[in-house]
Parts: C-alpha cells; structure tokens; sequence
C-alpha cells in the first residue's frame, strides 16, 4: 500500500513538472499577459486577413487563425480576432524564463504612416 501510494506521488508530481502551462486569454491591442515568466503583447491586429501581431518577450511575430506559431518558446493559437483585441491559447514550458517589458516591440512602426523618419518599411 506504501508503495503504491508513493508510485503515485511520484508520477503526479513528475507529470505537474512536465506539462506545459496554457492560458486562453482575450487582450486588448496594447495590453499584455504573463505566463512563465514571458510577456505576451498584442501590438495589433488585423480583421481583414485573421492576423495579429504578437509580442513575447521583446520578439515580435505574426500569428494567423490558421496557422499556429511559436515565438520565443510560447506556443500560439489565433483563436479570433476583434477591432481592437485578439484570443489567443498560449502554451509555454519555460521555467527559467525572464520576463521582459516588450518595449522594443512598441518602439517601432507597425505602417508606414506611424513613422515621422521617410524610411520605408519593407
């Protein structure tokens, strides 16, 4: 019975250790949830083509609603899109991550008519 029951700890516990943590989470264009340690920012969206450009840990990325994608070792799902906010299923495993404030994401021009400095976005 003691063994039993010690086996079961053991299992429960390494499997709380391996699982990925998720989160479903609308945010707001602008705002930002934290999971492991890693900020995740939505910087902007579009309606039109299901998009949305995401933020984590001041590395930048585009997510589709038909394509999910990892950036900076956080696992993203479009799961809809708004005017002004995108829901997104985050997955991430990262233990030892630091977080970041994702400044250098909101530092730059997302078109061109946000930039005052006549360079082209590409």
């Amino acid at each position: 019975m003691k063994k039993s029951v010690l086996l079961a700890f053991i299992v429960f516990l390494l499997a709380a250790t391996i699982e990925a943590r998720t989160l479903t989470e609308e945010i707001q264009i602008g705002s930002n949830v934290t999971i492991e340690n890693q900020k995740i920012s939505v910087i902007n969206v579009d309606t039109k083509y299901d998009k949305a450009i995401i933020c984590v840990n001041n590395v930048k990325g585009i997510v589709s609603r038909d394509q999910d994608r990892t950036i900076n070792n956080v696992r993203i799902e479009l799961r809809s899109v708004s005017q002004n906010s995108a829901k997104l299923r985050l997955e991430s495993s990262c233990d030892n991550c630091i977080e970041s404030d994702n400044a250098v994401c909101f530092n730059e021009c997302d078109i061109n008519s946000d930039c005052n400095d006549n360079k082209e976005i590409n």
